[in-house]
Formats: C-alpha cells, structure tokens, sequence
C-alpha cells in the first residue's frame, strides 16, 4: 500500500467498510471522531472547464472523453468478483429528524443551455457472445431493512420503506412553474423496444401492484393502439377482477362477451347443476329432451350468466325446486320454459341466496 501524505489527515474513522481493506495508491482520510469535520466545504474537489466539439470525442456523444472524473474497473475473466467501478456509502447518525445520509448525490444542471439536465445517467451494457449468459440492468435499487421493523407505504409523501422516489421541485425563486413533465416514462431508442413497460415479479408485492393516492383527474390516461386495455386472462382472482365499490361505470364502446361454454347432449334432469362455479359467462344448451333444471350450484353474489338453448327440446327452470340445495335454488314467480333458440338472463341475489331472471326470451 502506497500511502500519499499529500491526502492523508489526522487519525480516521474505525468504519467496518473503511479499515477492512487497505488502500492500494492512496488513503485520504479528513476528520475522526475526536476531531470530527467542523468546517464546510468537501475533503477533495475536481473542477473542469472546457470546450470542446463532438469530433474531438468521437462523436457528438461520449460522455467518457470529457469525464471531470473518470473510474474504470475491468475484471480478469478467471475473477469470480463483480467489477466494481467505485462504491460510495454514507453512514448517518444524526440523531435530527430529517438528516439522511447519501450515498450519492448527483445534480445535472443545465444552465443557458439547450440541452438537458440530467441529474443520474445509468446505461447497463451487455455484449457476451456466450448464449443465455448476462442480464441487462441500467439500474438496481435495493432497500435493506435492517430494523426488524415492518416499513409500510403512506399515502401522504414519503413512505418509511421505498425503491425509488420521484419528487418535483419548481423551485420559488425561479418563478415556481407548475409541471414538471412525467415522473416516469420508458422510451426507445432507435427502433429499440422493452419487453414489458412496466412490470412487478412474483412474490414481491403485499399489497397493491399499483396504487393511486393523487387525486389526479385520471388513474389510467391510455392512448394509441392495443389489442387489450388490461388483461387478467393469466391472473388467478379470487374475487373480482374490477371492483368500483360505489363508483359507476360508464362504458362507451362495444361489450363482448367472452367465456362461451358449449354443454351438449344433456339427456335427465338437473339438481344442483354445477354450471355457476365454472368460468364462463355465455352457456349454449343442448338437450336431447325436454328437462327441467331445479338449481345451480356455485352461485356467487352478483354472478350473472346466459343460457342459450340451442337444441330442439324445451328447458324448464323450476321454482323453488326441492330436489336442489335451498341456496342453489330459483326465486322466480312461476316455473319458466327455455323454449328452442330461446334465452334466459340469471343473477344470483346473494342477501336471499337465489338465482333470479333478469330476462328471458
């Protein structure tokens, strides 16, 4: 280890991290805890002016030729380590509400210019010829909760537990404008596309994949062209898929009915039919006879479902049918025939425990 007097002040501080392994080339070492820091200003600064032209870079963009600071750390391909270009870490312990500890703070500012500023710029690369070899990550944002306390999300602004978090400043002594555009937006470059825009893995969320506390004028504002505005086709829902509570719905474009099951060659009467625990929302019944249903099971409150009696015989709903579970049961004013080509809407009242028609044709 080389130590360089030039950047080395007072005794240190005893940090795990610090003193677990020596410095290479140099150590600095600015304040202990008996003689603490008390004066402001950083312990190193680097300070670059420059004018450049983007031939001089190799192209107009190339943020590595004109670095202020440039760090590269490239492993042997016998290392079994992550290359690593430089680690920063902050240790709070300020007893003051309020003071964190970063550890990095990066600012982009651009000033009289027509560029943009970027406070953070992260690019993750990925060039290995081996095939199924290396992700792909621009960024990895971990929280470690090391306080055996449960760290929950708050509506109101900053939550005690959080991946990242997207504030807005206008700054009142600029003006104070209003917007500052989009918290988070995916983009493409040319011709590049994701996979997926945005997307939570499995067994990593408790609560709610999204949540919306804002009291914007909109949840979701969608726009161009999709096959399918959400689809739950691959979800497992115990309950609703969509549920508005008091909120009303207002559709506007075409419905469609999918979930069309076809039931042939039914040939005795039914008791406790198990048709309404079955995911479908359109049945086409075809008997061989004349029958009768006297109930369906697996009714759940609100459920409603279409029968179409597409065979040549006539279908009667029985009320109040004995030979079925009371709950499975039809609360009808009369004994109601499915004609042939004929229709009939169910609804299962959940407070009385009764299929009911809505329609029939």
């Amino acid at each position: 280890m080389i130590q360089d007097d030039k950047f080395t002040v007072n005794q240190g501080v005893d940090q795990y991290y610090y003193s677990m392994h020596s410095g290479r080339q140099y150590v600095a070492i600015d304040g202990s805890p008996t003689e603490p820091v008390i004066t402001s200003g950083p312990t190193m600064k680097v300070s670059r002016y420059e004018n450049m032209v983007g031939s001089q870079n190799g192209g107009v963009v190339n943020n590595e030729a004109n670095a202020a600071i440039q760090s590269i750390s490239v492993s042997d391909p016998s290392s079994t380590m992550q290359a690593n270009a430089g680690y920063f870490s902050a240790v709070g312990q300020a007893v003051t509400p309020g003071v964190d500890a970063l550890g990095l703070c990066a600012q982009g500012h651009a000033k009289d210019s027509a560029g943009c500023g970027i406070g953070l710029y992260a690019e993750g690369r990925n060039s290995s010829p081996l095939p199924g070899h290396g992700n792909i990550m621009a960024a990895e944002v971990r929280v470690t909760n090391l306080t055996m306390q449960n760290k929950h999300y708050s509506p109101g602004g900053s939550s005690s537990g959080m991946g990242v978090w997207a504030t807005c400043d206008t700054d009142n002594n600029y003006g104070g404008a209003n917007l500052c555009g989009v918290a988070f937006a995916a983009g493409g470059v040319t011709g590049s596309f994701w996979d997926v825009g945005f997307a939570v893995t499995q067994n990593s969320i408790a609560s709610a994949g999204f949540r919306d506390d804002s009291n914007s004028g909109t949840v979701f504002a969608v726009s161009g062209f999709h096959q399918y505005g959400i689809d739950f086709s691959d979800a497992t829902i115990v309950g609703p898929c969509l549920r508005t509570g008091q909120a009303s719905v207002e559709l506007t474009g075409n419905i469609y009915l999918d979930g069309v099951v076809s039931l042939d060659g039914l040939n005795s009467n039914l008791s406790d039919w198990g048709i309404g625990a079955t995911t479908g929302n359109v049945f086409r019944v075809y008997s061989t006879i004349g029958l009768s249903i006297g109930g369906i099971a697996g009714g759940t409150n609100g459920r409603k479902i279409i029968l179409l009696n597409t065979g040549a015989n006539p279908i009667t709903l029985t009320n109040s049918g004995e030979s079925s579970q009371p709950s499975n049961r039809f609360a009808i004013r009369k004994n109601e025939t499915l004609y042939p080509g004929g229709t009939v809407t169910l609804y299962y009242d959940g407070v009385n425990m009764r299929w009911r028609i809505l329609s029939i044709y």
